[in-house]
């Protein structure tokens, strides 16, 4: 009954209650950081029985990782530029902390051909985009072919480079003879 009339009087002074409970949420996770055993309420120190207390609250409402404030669906990117997916009992998955991570790139292919990659295959980024992984955007390569693929593509684009060059080269040759 309590519960239901704060929500009601939060409705009534925030037009988003969930949201304005997430940026309060996120505050007291900052103010704990920087203020380590520190009351935000009173500004007291906190008993070593209190903050036991509040690290079994925390670690019960936050067992669920949907529940964080910064929680993001279990995806991010790495400074690679791949994004990684959330993907427990993946049979390839790469272990990160108590969490198995997957490439989002051979997660889709993999649900495309209906079967796990196999370690010698290469899902290729043809727009050469890492963060790109639509369907139509990746390719399925044996890790020798994606090779050559690369050095391929690296040659074209040294040789395309190459030939503007010499494209402005000759039209400032011949710009110099007609004066």
């Amino acid at each position: 009954m309590v519960k239901k009339k704060k929500i009601s009087e939060l409705s009534k002074r925030f037009k988003n209650p969930e949201e304005h409970a997430k940026n309060i949420s996120k505050g007291l996770i900052k103010f704990h950081k920087e203020n380590p055993g520190i009351s935000p309420s009173c500004g007291k120190k906190l008993s070593e029985e209190r903050k036991k207390k509040i690290s079994l609250f925390m670690k019960e409402r936050f067992k669920n990782k949907e529940n964080h404030p910064r929680w993001k669906g279990g995806k991010f990117e790495l400074s690679t530029g791949y994004v990684v997916v959330n993907s427990q009992g993946h049979p390839n998955a790469m272990i990160r902390g108590s969490t198995a991570y997957m490439l989002e790139h051979r997660l889709v292919m993999e649900k495309k051909i209906g079967r796990y990659l196999e370690r010698w295959e290469t899902v290729h980024h043809i727009n050469r985009i890492r963060n790109d992984n639509r369907i139509e955007n990746l390719e399925l390569l044996p890790n020798s072919e994606h090779w050559i693929v690369t050095k391929l593509i690296e040659e074209n684009k040294r040789l395309k480079q190459e030939i503007e060059k010499l494209k402005k080269e000759l039209q400032d040759s011949k710009g110099v003879g007609t004066d």
